[in-house]
């Protein structure tokens, strides 16, 4: 947006929206803060559909195009669903002037002033409310009472004239009132639905997906289990351990859990308020584009765009509403070790590492071209594995031994047991300590590169 000259309001068009709103007052589009906060006077809107989606050549035009989503958008209600007041939400009133794009429930318009701002209720927090009294100084309007909002905009145009808004249909068919075929995203959860006819199928953007990687581990309600928006509806651990919790965003019950996230659906809810629940999504081409403006405005500025997802900033957040069968399961989980007995460690590595030794013997000969004796003292818990490869033999013995050790590794039993398994990236468990060695770490690594020969994952 830039900044001009304001015109005369008395023959603008009232409109009303929302913002984010940091702690110094700045209101930033509710949908689209990388456009930037808006200024005090006139706010000129600028197509930014070239710098969020190159892949759509527009000719050169100025806002609001008909054949494009740019513009300032308003809503013609003050008591629009989609102003709910959540989440820090701060509602207000714009004149707007210019070219004007009119839709089924507002309008995109070319230039805009703030006029007005409502007060945030007591659920937003003193610090939304002390925010909000800066941007009414900083904007040089009235702080009204949300009921008082109409009245206040009054002063400065006139509301949209109801003729000229489209009417919705009545005999449009349910399909479309549902948005049947159609894919919504919650910006900032980073999950999309997809309505049918009684069901919504949840699951995870992209880039989200792309995040915990291939055969992710699901924790969910089971089904039967009814939720509603703001209530945990999973967690999903990737492969190098990390948790993130999903949020959902609309009421109803589970009536199915994917068994493996694939092209990215989750679970599958019987919804309850989808009318009211659709309004918390943004939808079609004009959503893929704020989602991709926003992950691009975070990796500009350095910013880890999931890290409020991971589950060990969650816990240490206030205890969501309800989903506590799932937080306790994935507590549960956390806290147990991963092997109870040093024995069922040396099941997990012995016995797969024995069936490769006797259906491979190639591979155990150049496995023992490392002519040398790793013996691995493992903790969580304590346990000792010795893994012997000389001549044309590779042994491995569970437990104390007295036979001497070319290098001893030392790390926690699931390391060790992901060492045996070959899913371990040894030269990076051992920059970052997570394996230890009293070896030099090129001696180690030459050593155990040998050695994958045997451990390799099974084919």
């Amino acid at each position: 947006m830039s900044a001009g000259r304001a015109p005369d309001l008395a023959e603008a068009l009232i409109g009303y929206r929302a913002w984010r709103i940091d702690a110094a007052g700045r209101l930033y589009p509710w949908t689209l803060a990388p456009a930037g906060p808006w200024v005090p006077g006139v706010n000129t809107a600028v197509c930014h559909m070239a710098d969020f989606d190159p892949s759509r050549r527009l000719t050169p035009h100025k806002p609001p195009g008909r054949r494009c989503m740019c513009g300032i958008y308003a809503l013609a209600s003050p008591s629009d669903p989609r102003l709910h007041g959540r989440g820090g939400q701060v509602i207000g009133a714009i004149a707007v002037w210019g070219d004007v794009e009119v839709h089924r429930t507002g309008f995109r318009a070319e230039h805009a002033a703030v006029v007005a701002l409502a007060e945030p209720g007591p659920e937003a927090g003193p610090a939304v409310q002390a925010a909000a009294r800066e941007a009414a100084q900083h904007h040089g309007v009235a702080l009204v009472p949300r009921a008082g909002l109409a009245a206040a905009a009054g002063e400065y145009g006139a509301p949209l004239d109801p003729e000229i808004v489209e009417a919705p249909d009545p005999r449009e068919p349910r399909r479309r009132a549902r948005r049947v075929g159609e894919r919504g995203i919650a910006l900032d959860h980073h999950v999309w639905v997809e309505p049918a006819l009684g069901h919504v199928d949840v699951g995870l953007t992209g880039p989200f997906r792309r995040l915990i990687g291939e055969h992710p581990e699901i924790t969910a309600p089971p089904a039967g289990m009814a939720v509603r928006p703001g209530d945990l509806l999973a967690t999903v651990t990737s492969g190098d351990g990390a948790t993130y919790v999903v949020w959902s965003g609309l009421s109803g019950t589970i009536a199915h859990v994917a068994a493996e996230v694939g092209e990215g659906r989750l679970v599958r809810v019987a919804d309850g308020d989808w009318s009211r629940d659709q309004q918390r999504f943004a939808w079609g081409a004009r959503a893929e584009t704020h989602y991709r403006a926003q992950l691009t405005a975070a990796a500009t500025a350095g910013r880890d765009v999931f890290g409020d997802l991971l589950v060990e900033r969650v816990l240490l957040s206030a205890p969501v509403r309800s989903g506590e069968d799932v937080l306790r399961e994935l507590r549960r989980r956390r806290a147990a070790p991963a092997f109870p007995s040093a024995a069922a460690l040396y099941a997990v590595c012995a016995e797969p590492l024995h069936e490769r030794l006797a259906r491979d013997p190639d591979a155990q000969a150049r496995a023992a071209r490392a002519d040398a004796t790793v013996r691995f003292e493992t903790r969580e818990p304590e346990g000792v594995l010795t893994l012997a490869a000389a001549g044309e033999r590779v042994r491995l013995t569970c437990g104390a031994s007295d036979a001497p050790a070319d290098i001893v590794l030392r790390g926690a039993a699931v390391e060790v047991a992901r060492f045996f398994a070959g899913t371990l990236d040894v030269a990076r468990a051992l920059q970052s300590r997570r394996l230890t060695s009293d070896a030099p770490l090129a001696r180690t690594l030459q050593v155990l590169s040998v050695l994958k020969h045997v451990v390799a994952a099974p084919g």
